[in-house]
């Protein structure tokens, strides 16, 4: 078992590639499957975007920090930065009945989130701390397996 994943990063979209290229190497080091350490590249990928996006007014620079550790079925998964706070566990749900055309504009990615991973939340000294927790198993198929909480 390998000793985890601490990166920083610059609140810039181009920080991404980066991001992806220390998963890929975190996955490989702790032996993560393939669909779960794609599902965790996801997740990481929505939840990075939207606070780069929408937490920063004004382009001001920041810090997001993301540690990463496997313990033993479990990815535990911290995200910490200094944007405005959110709680991406409060977004409001889209409307997935509703036609493409006639649905409100965003809110799927952050559905995402709250769909594939289970997420807490909290606000401390300034800075949104963002925990996320995966399954590092599957049901067979490929799909994930509900994390209980």
């Amino acid at each position: 078992m390998g000793a985890g994943l601490t990166l920083r990063l610059r609140n810039e979209l181009s920080e991404i590639r980066r991001l992806t290229a220390a998963l890929d190497a975190f996955a490989e080091d702790e032996a993560i499957p393939s669909d779960v350490a794609m599902r965790m590249a996801l997740v990481l990928d929505e939840l990075l975007t939207n606070t780069i996006e929408y937490g920063y007014p004004d382009e001001v620079p920041g810090e997001i920090g993301i540690e990463a550790k496997r313990d033993g079925d479990m990815l535990m998964i911290s995200v910490t930065d200094d944007a405005r706070p959110f709680d991406p566990r409060k977004a409001p749900r889209p409307d997935l009945e509703q036609s493409v055309e006639d649905r409100r504009v965003g809110g799927l990615g952050l559905h995402l989130i709250n769909t594939m991973a289970d997420v807490d939340y909290a606000r401390i000294n300034g800075r949104n701390l963002v925990t996320l927790r995966l399954l590092v198993t599957s049901d067979g198929d490929g799909d994930p397996v509900a994390v209980a909480t």
